[in-house]
């Protein structure tokens, strides 16, 4: 076994996610994540405690971009319903940790999107070797 699939083989442990691949940098995974989303969608990121590119990387991909309220980086549960309920978004790209410092209501947070057909991209880049890196909660880690 190489070293890359040995350092595949304990990601994949750690976040319970069964495939994985190593990108350069974090930018680079989640523009690869997004891809995968039809131009012209809308998703969801945080209002707060996203990472820098949230903004700028979907609007690149031609993704129309709205924000969800959030506590202290803590998405806000009831506002994430309302807009899942009220229009439908392709996609949530969020942090967990938010901000790199409050743990996220993941599980609530995947069945709501799951519910509603909303695809969940979760950037653990801060969480990765904790169980807030659970790919149990979401579709793309």
């Amino acid at each position: 076994m190489t070293l890359r699939q040995t350092i595949q083989s304990h990601l994949q442990h750690l976040t319970h996610h069964p495939y994985l691949e190593l990108v350069p940098r974090g930018n680079a995974a989640i523009e690869i994540a997004l891809s995968i989303v039809p131009k012209n969608s809308l998703i969801l990121i945080p209002a707060e405690g996203g990472w820098l590119s949230y903004q700028s990387l979907p609007k690149k991909l031609g993704l129309l971009v709205e924000e969800v309220k959030c506590q202290e980086a803590v998405l806000d549960l009831d506002d994430l319903k309302a807009r899942l309920g009220a229009k439908h978004y392709s996609a949530l790209l969020y942090q967990n940790p938010g901000g790199y410092f409050a743990e996220q209501p993941m599980k609530e947070i995947y069945e709501l999107c799951q519910k509603n057909k909303c695809l969940v991209i979760m950037d653990v880049s801060g969480s990765i070797g904790t169980p807030l890196s659970d790919g149990r909660y979401a579709d793309i880690l």
